[in-house]
């Protein structure tokens, strides 16, 4: 029987080392710290950047848009409707799922609802994603950068 308490207590202990490792758990002690938040939102906005190119390319390249063509802007539109908001969108979710150090929470939080008032302008007006000045992510990037974020600053 005390094997068996054995076997389930470091069962236990391994899955809180896991899920303190990926920065979630049942503790009021969840935040990461800056650096930690920094490295894992900078992966969180590497990864969207590269799935906006990708998608980016599959676009072109399904809709036979050559090197030295342009987008129209109804192609413009819907890349930005189908594939940089919804993309955008999950970032942010993904993003509002970390804990920023308690001391800096309200700023990491602007930067969140910067990149959602951005992703909401954008469904708005789609083409100012795109073509005004300054652009709806301009402020988020900022704030990201003035932070440390460097990935999620190229916004």
């Amino acid at each position: 029987m005390p094997m068996s308490k054995q076997v389930i207590a470091v069962a236990c202990s391994a899955l809180a080392i896991a899920a303190a490792a990926a920065g979630c758990g049942g503790s009021d002690d969840e935040s990461l710290t800056k650096a930690e938040l920094i490295r894992q939102g900078d992966a969180i906005c590497k990864q969207g950047g590269e799935t906006i190119q990708a998608e980016l390319a599959g676009y072109v390249k399904d809709h036979e848009i050559g090197p030295t063509s342009r987008l129209t802007k109804e192609n413009q539109e819907e890349v930005v409707l189908t594939i940089i908001l919804p993309t955008l969108q999950a970032e942010a979710e993904e993003l509002g799922e970390l804990e920023a150090p308690e001391a800096e929470a309200d700023e990491f939080t602007a930067i969140v609802e910067g990149l959602e008032g951005a992703v909401e302008k954008g469904e708005a007006a789609p083409l100012s994603m795109l073509n005004s000045a300054p652009k709806p992510l301009a402020e988020a990037g900022e704030l990201a950068g003035a932070y440390g974020f460097e990935d999620c600053a190229q916004v």
